[in-house]
């Protein structure tokens, strides 16, 4: 009996030590660890936490790192989720990364946070490389062609119109060859600033590859992006532009037709382009979609 009665007194201290190494674990942490009860109360924040979100304890779940999780919590209550979660918050410009458990037995949400903000930082780094002309800042091809192919589908889906612009610099080669590419760099800069300064926020504008750039018009008809595209003529054509003077710009517009596919409209804003290069420049041509059933 005395061995027995050691041994249980044995067992209850080490049962003790461990129930005390692990209720330090989280206070022992560098990266802030918060855990709610059932009523779903803020009831402990390890330092770590306390230092980065100092108003937490009071503000519970309507603080900004808590309050869009609201929803999952309760799910995880009753038991719709996992038992473990992840979730993004963002403060100011930080961003943080939810780790959210829940143990049943005890009813207890514990979240672990850690702070994302550097790779959401190169996230957004990498995507603008993918999606951006580095010289002008605006969309480059591979990002234009997905915008198009998913405005297609949404003029073919609800009859809205839909029009495209290609627009290309007249003798954009001599001006390279006179001043130098410089030059030329910075007379693409200020055409695309321009354009930009004419067109309407939901306008989606792209360099589509030199001197070529493209203009999706979403909501609009061929006449009404002929107009937009010949005020853009007007105020190119009126700049005056460093080192060079002026300068002169050709437009080809298509608007979307039923029978379109992505490669249909390209080759008709392509050809109203044509159009207007071969009829003297600096003009604007709309090419309707007469040219679609030849």
């Amino acid at each position: 009996d005395l061995l027995r009665i050691i041994g249980q007194g044995v067992e209850r201290k080490q049962a003790r030590e461990e129930i005390l190494r692990l209720a330090s674990f989280p206070s022992l942490l560098p990266s802030p660890v918060i855990e709610l009860d059932a009523a779903g109360q803020v009831t402990y924040i390890n330092p770590a936490a306390e230092k980065l979100f100092p108003g937490l304890p009071a503000m519970g779940q309507s603080h900004p790192l808590l309050h869009g999780a609201a929803a999952l919590f309760a799910a995880l209550r009753r038991g719709e989720r996992q038992d473990e979660e992840s979730q993004e918050a963002r403060i100011g410009d930080a961003t943080y990364e939810l780790h959210i458990s829940y143990v049943p037995d005890i009813k207890l949400i514990r979240i672990y946070v850690v702070d994302i903000t550097r790779r959401k930082q190169a996230e957004q780094e990498i995507y603008q490389l993918a999606t951006t002309d580095s010289l002008t800042g605006i969309a480059n091809r591979r990002a234009f062609s997905a915008v198009l192919a998913k405005e297609l589908e949404r003029a073919r889906r609800y009859g809205v119109p839909l029009a495209l612009v290609m627009y290309d610099l007249d003798h954009f080669k001599h001006v390279n060859a006179t001043h130098g590419h410089d030059v030329g760099d910075a007379v693409l800069q200020a055409v695309t600033g321009l354009v930009r300064n004419n067109i309407r926020a939901h306008d989606v504008l792209a360099r589509w590859g030199g001197e070529e750039f493209m203009l999706l018009m979403p909501q609009t008809d061929a006449p009404a992006a002929g107009r937009a595209a010949e005020k853009l003529r007007l105020a190119i054509a009126a700049h005056a532009f460093d080192k060079i003077g002026k300068l002169t710009v050709s437009f080809g517009v298509a608007a979307f037709e039923p029978r379109d596919d992505q490669t249909s409209l390209l080759k008709r804003a392509d050809d109203a382009l044509y159009r207007a290069k071969a009829q003297g420049r600096n003009r604007v041509e709309v090419l309707a979609g007469e040219a679609l059933a030849k």
